[in-house]
């Protein structure tokens, strides 16, 4: 019997000895039970030794279950003890009915004891956790006063048990005992939480190692703020594709490490989720949550990614832009114009003249059998050359600037000029006929457009209109030679000859222009805003362009800065022009508030910009760059106006 058995057995034995065996008589009866089988300990319990009836032991009762019973009585030092052998015990039989009328609550009025199903438990000494006192083998009195008396017997079975945890204690031979033996076979559980890239729930197995960890983990442990994470058998996904099962399937960006929530590029691949992480659905998806609420379509391959370009799976061919959605309408990706109407249907190849998509105006496509784009730029069709405007997809019909010397020119079906020579139309300007040099494409062979700017043709010279691409005809241009930037005025004829015109107006532009080359190409002279007006050499934007006016002999007036040139200026030699529909050689290009230069022509300008250091004063004297005082290519400031001479004649 162990040792709580043993305990709840005195305990029962107590209770029923208290209320039915006040007497001490009952010694002489108790010596006639014997018990054969391992020696236990016995339990009487005694009001008063001298009165009390005899409790009677029925037959057939000598055969009880051996307990733990601890002989208790309040002075009972003569009474005689029951014989004990080392295999035999003489034990107390009690039987329920001997005293009639006495229960557990006369027995002991003030104390009461429990039910007779509720056992009461002795506490004992824990075999894991033996107590280092020595057993008792004498009298003890108890709280309620009863003396307790354990026997030989019990002090064996005690010490007994003492020598069983000693022997569990035992020292092994590399000094760890018994128990730590036991730990160290115990199952090894990580960290709860993240440790590197591997992750625990705190969640065990039945043998209580613990079980990896597969599912969602939202927190911030990369420091970058909230993300989604997903772990398979305890490690963190780093890169690609998921099943979360009734969660979709995911993507995990190789960059971050992170569940992607949004629209990820990798390739030709466009992967989508929503904030859950969730990738869309393969198949078809009309939705606005990743547009502002605009609504969209989607086609989501087999494989969960949407694939840019063109594509005829879900039913239909359909062009898939750098957004992820699919085109409707006009719509432009990676440089090329995609046509499709409000499902995406794309446009089928070759030629197509609609307004359904410019607003009803029609318009000339041409569009790729295999690329299944409208085509921009210079192409080819049937051996007539083309020209698809970029953004728009449709062919050009009319003019368009190429370069800064060349202007396309398409008829009204979008066919280009393509022979060189002279062309004299009315076709690309409403009528009017003009004179065009026709003249082939810098790196594109077989290619033509009109030659713009000074250009001679058997030795004569012409200038091409920038923006128009015809030749000046009854007006003046300026011819300009780069050497130094010098320019010479000349009138075209009718048909465009230009001859040189010696006048004033000229004469007068020639010399400012001469004048602020020179400051450019002297490195004495460089820029400073303190010392601006040469007193070492140095000026500013506004000092050096008003120096250079007064050397060419021109009225400045009050003028010394930016702020009041206009008005002084317009007060002598020049006029205001807000807005020119093209610079003039020798124009004051002029932003009132910050800076200004002069207009050599042909597309360059000179000015005075900064110091060495980038800033209006602390320079050394002179120009420590090259840049202080320059000539560069024209850019606009902006620029709020022009000075232009009030004796200049188109």
């Amino acid at each position: 019997m162990s040792f709580k058995m043993r305990a709840v057995a005195v305990a029962a034995g107590l209770g029923l000895a208290l209320a039915v065996a006040p007497g001490a008589a009952l010694a002489d009866d108790l010596a006639s039970l014997t018990v054969t089988e391992t020696p236990e300990v016995s339990v009487i319990a005694a009001q008063d030794a001298t009165d009390g009836p005899e409790a009677s032991v029925p037959a057939g009762e000598k055969d009880l279950p051996p307990a733990v019973v601890t002989e208790a009585q309040t002075d009972v030092s003569d009474a005689p003890e029951a014989p004990a052998t080392e295999t035999e015990i003489e034990m107390p039989v009690i039987e329920p009915g001997a005293d009639e009328g006495v229960t557990s609550d006369d027995a002991l009025p003030e104390q009461g004891l429990p039910d007779g199903d509720a056992p009461v438990e002795i506490p004992v000494a824990d075999k894991a956790e033996p107590t280092t006192d020595a057993p008792v083998t004498g009298e003890t009195v108890t709280d309620d006063g009863l003396a307790v008396v354990v026997d030989e017997v019990a002090a064996d079975e005690t010490a007994a048990a003492d020598a069983v945890t000693d022997a569990d204690e035992a020292v092994t031979d590399d000094g760890a005992t018994a128990d730590d033996s036991v730990s160290l076979n115990a199952p090894v559980l990580p960290a709860v939480g993240w440790t590197g890239n591997s992750y625990w729930d705190g969640v065990t197995n039945p043998d209580g190692t613990p079980r990896p960890y597969t599912g969602w983990v939202v927190d911030d442990h990369d420091g970058q703020g909230l993300q989604r994470y997903w772990v398979v058998n305890g490690e963190k996904l780093q890169s690609g594709l998921f099943d979360a099962g009734a969660d979709g399937w995911g993507y995990v960006r190789d960059d971050y490490g992170w569940v992607l929530r949004g629209i990820y590029y990798a390739g030709d691949l466009i992967y989508i989720a929503n904030n859950d992480g969730r990738l869309l659905d393969p198949g078809w998806t009309v939705t606005g949550e990743f547009t502002g609420g605009e609504l969209q379509r989607y086609y989501v391959e087999a494989d969960h990614a949407i694939h840019r370009g063109y594509s005829e799976s879900g039913g239909y061919g359909h062009y898939v832009t750098d957004q992820g959605y699919v085109a409707r309408g006009k719509a432009q990706t990676d440089g090329d114009v995609v046509l499709a109407n409000n499902d995406g249907v794309v446009e089928s190849g070759g030629w197509l003249v609609t307004g359904a998509y410019d607003g009803g105006v029609m318009q000339r496509y041409y569009v790729d059998p295999e690329t299944h784009t409208a085509k921009t730029g210079l192409f080819t069709v049937d051996g007539n050359n083309y020209y698809g405007l970029f953004g728009d997809g449709y062919v050009l019909r009319g003019k368009d600037v190429w370069d800064s010397t060349h202007v396309l020119l398409g008829n009204n079906d979008g066919v280009l000029l393509s022979t060189p020579g002279w062309v004299v139309t009315g076709e690309y300007d409403g009528g009017v006929l003009q004179r065009y040099w026709i003249d082939e494409l810098d790196y594109w062979d077989g290619f033509f457009a009109a030659l713009t700017g000074v250009f001679n043709v058997d030795g004569n010279n012409y200038y091409g209109e920038s923006e128009q691409g015809y030749v000046r005809r009854n007006g003046h241009a300026w011819v300009i030679e780069h050497d130094h930037y010098t320019g010479e005025w000349c009138m075209a004829n009718n048909d465009g000859v230009l001859t040189p015109d010696q006048s004033a107006y000229a004469d007068t532009v020639n010399s400012y222009i001469k004048s602020i080359i020179a400051y450019a190409e002297d490195d004495s002279h460089g820029y400073d805003q303190v010392w601006r007006w040469g007193e070492k050499g140095d000026y500013d934007c506004s000092s050096l362009v008003i120096t250079c006016l007064r050397e060419a002999g021109l009225e400045t007036g009050w003028a010394t800065y930016t702020g009041d040139m206009r008005y002084s200026l317009t007060t002598y030699e020049f006029v205001w022009i807000s807005d020119p529909s093209e610079l003039v050689r020798g124009d004051i290009l002029l932003n009132e508030t910050y800076h200004t230069a002069i207009y050599l022509g042909d597309g360059m300008m000179a000015h005075a910009s900064g110091n060495e250091f980038g800033t209006a004063t602390g320079g050394q004297p002179g120009d420590q760059t090259g840049r202080e005082i320059c000539v560069r290519s024209y850019y606009d400031y902006p620029w709020d106006g022009v000075l232009r001479l009030k004796t200049y004649v188109a």
